[in-house]
């Protein structure tokens, strides 16, 4: 444990870095106080690879501010440490922090969080609805394709024909098979036959295995 504590203290990431993983991997009581030790660091890097190891310690329940903290981070380092941690579910915030968080950095977030943090959120209309205006207003297609898919997870009695008519006509062809699968879902062979012609094939697949089944 010396040799790590002397690791953590070179200025070197080359060496911090280790020192951090080998800490996590022990998982003991010894490391996890270690590692705590480094939260008052400024460097940020350090920082940031000291958070990425210590949300994993069960003991880091005592640490929610400082995951919240990086959770609503303006620094994407951060936020990116803190989404990866709940993709794993090590440590929890509100529902509220986690989908502004989606709101504030939607077009800088990878759309794998989408379908794996975002999609776990409670499934109400006020959701479905925040979730949809993030849907209209992105730019960046791989984070429309994962909105449109997590709104077919989203889509209710109420408002899946509401996401169905905006997805219908996606240039984008992942947009149009949420669309297919929202129909399928909701049982409306009548909606789902206007993609028996689709020019993706992977649609027309989709679509005609579906409808064979129906």
């Amino acid at each position: 444990m010396e040799e790590l504590r002397e690791m953590l203290a070179s200025s070197s990431m080359e060496i911090f870095a280790p020192a951090c993983k080998a800490l996590g991997e022990l998982g003991t009581e010894e490391a996890y106080g270690l590692l705590k030790e480094y939260l008052q660091t400024k460097d940020k890097y350090k920082y940031r690879f000291v958070l990425s190891v210590i949300f994993r310690f069960p003991q880091s329940a005592e640490l929610a501010d400082c995951f919240a903290e990086a959770l609503e981070s303006k620094d994407l380092i951060f936020v990116d440490t803190a989404l990866e941690h709940l993709v794993r579910e090590n440590l929890w915030v509100t529902e509220e922090q986690i989908l502004s968080c989606f709101e504030k950095n939607r077009d800088q977030l990878s759309g794998y969080y989408y379908n794996t943090v975002l999609r776990k959120l409670s499934k109400t209309e006020e959701y479905g609805k925040r979730i949809l205006s993030m849907f209209l207003k992105t730019h960046n297609n791989s984070v429309k394709i994962s909105l449109a898919e997590c709104l077919t997870a989203f889509a209710t009695e109420e408002t899946y024909l509401t996401f169905y008519d905006l997805m219908k006509d996606s240039p984008i062809h992942k947009v149009r098979m949420a669309a297919c699968r929202i129909s399928h879902t909701f049982r409306r062979p009548d909606l789902l036959a206007r993609f028996a012609t689709d020019h993706d094939g992977h649609i027309r697949a989709f679509v005609h295995r579906t409808l064979r089944r129906e």
